[in-house]
């Protein structure tokens, strides 16, 4: 995965992943996708109490919204999820940061 953004970095607390501790960070890869329709689990946490939100962008569009609330790491799911196929660029995107938390994001399944 590609990682990038202003503040994007790794860490290896509360697990080994990458945090988003700004606007437009984001993490990305190319995955291939023979079929429309997948289920995606993401493993994240929030750096406060506070709800972190992590957008996942599937070829430049926006088809869900995974949401951490705390520090303690957990697994969140968006189910049926319909995108385009072929070769997309997926993109984990921080966009909702006012300040008040950053996310952490650790791995992400894709699942039929």
């Amino acid at each position: 995965m590609t990682l990038s953004g202003t503040y994007a970095g790794k860490i290896t607390s509360p697990f080994s992943g990458a945090a988003f501790y700004g606007n437009d960070d984001f993490s990305a890869f190319t995955q291939y996708f023979a079929y429309g329709t997948h289920t995606f689990t993401l493993r994240g946490a929030s750096s406060t109490s506070a709800t972190a939100k992590v957008q996942l962008q599937i070829g430049g569009t926006t088809v869900g919204t995974f949401s951490f609330t705390g520090t303690t790491p957990t697994v969140q799911t968006l189910s049926n999820i319909a995108h385009a196929t072929g070769s997309q660029e997926v993109k984990l995107i921080a966009t909702g940061d006012n300040g008040t938390w950053d996310a952490y994001v650790d791995y992400l399944d894709i699942l039929n």
